[in-house]
């Protein structure tokens, strides 16, 4: 299958100022310049979130913008709708919070974790069976004290549960579920991972890039690559989506984003017209800033 085929009806988010880019038919459209992480689609809306502290839905009519301040958040991450159309969850990183924030964008329940600022780096969301669950670079109690101590030290944890449900990890991302198992990125390993209910390793596939950014999409498992931040010999020149089979895992192809890195990988479902959406995104306008 070539790339015109394999990449197309796709939204990246590229933090750090990279923006938000549509793939449509092999080809990468740069929508704007606002540095942007979690994207989830429901129905006939899509939030977009925005760093360091700042989301918008795009809907059906209109596009809503919150008011953040209101909410008190920090460097927005993750987004999931609520199944029950009640809002949304968002992840609060700088906080060490994850909260649902109703329809109207009052935040209607919080979940604080112990430590300082950004010590534990919760960042990605998912449904996995009956439970809410989050990813985090580990158990640390002072701010950013992950930095050079994450390896093995992440976790994926339930939001109402108190043991991690799988351990081990490296800067780990971008948590989505595959039937009944949970499918991720453990980032700084280069790499993606398969896991089972009880926590066990099912599958992994190594990289040659930063994953973040996963959607299990109709043709194929798409995994976003970040460039390193600091340059490395031999390392990717930029962020790249890579197309991999949905069965064997084996690469079908790439597409490189002019972009360093990347946060959301996201495949609108059928029938949803791209071009459409990107009127109503392209309608909104929204200060850009980038999160230092």
């Amino acid at each position: 299958m070539n790339n015109q085929a394999l990449f197309d009806d796709l939204l990246v988010s590229a933090p750090n100022g990279g923006g938000l880019f549509a793939v449509r038919g092999g080809q990468a459209q740069h929508v704007d310049g606002l540095s942007s992480t979690g994207l989830a689609w429901r129905a006939d809306a899509l939030v977009r979130a925005l760093q360091p502290g700042d989301w918008v839905v795009y809907g059906p009519d209109e596009a809503m913008t919150s008011m953040a301040a209101a909410v008190h958040c920090a460097d927005i991450h993750d987004v999931l709708w609520r199944d029950d159309g009640n809002g949304f969850w968002m992840v609060s990183t700088d906080h060490n919070e994850v909260v649902h924030v109703d329809a109207d964008f009052r935040p209607l329940q919080r979940w604080a974790f112990p430590g300082e600022l950004d010590s534990m780096h919760i960042n990605c969301l998912a449904r996995w069976g009956d439970e809410v669950v989050f990813s985090a670079f580990g158990a640390f109690s002072e701010r950013r004290a992950y930095k050079g101590a994450s390896a093995g030290a992440g976790f994926v944890r339930a939001l109402e549960g108190v043991e991690p449900l799988i351990t081990g990890l490296s800067q780990p991302h971008s948590l989505k579920p595959w039937g009944a198992d949970l499918l991720l990125a453990d980032s700084e390993k280069r790499s993606i991972a398969l896991f089972d209910r009880q926590g066990r390793e099912k599958k992994r596939k190594v990289l040659d890039g930063y994953t973040r950014g996963i959607a299990i999409g109709r043709q194929a498992l798409f995994v976003g690559l970040s460039a390193s931040r600091t340059p490395e010999p031999g390392g990717l020149a930029s962020a790249t989506v890579v197309a991999l089979d949905l069965h064997t895992w084996e690469e079908l192809g790439r597409l490189p984003l002019p972009a360093r890195e990347i946060y959301e990988v996201l495949q609108l479902p059928p029938g949803v017209d791209m071009a459409t959406l990107l009127q109503r995104i392209a309608a909104v306008h929204i200060n850009p800033y980038v999160y230092e």
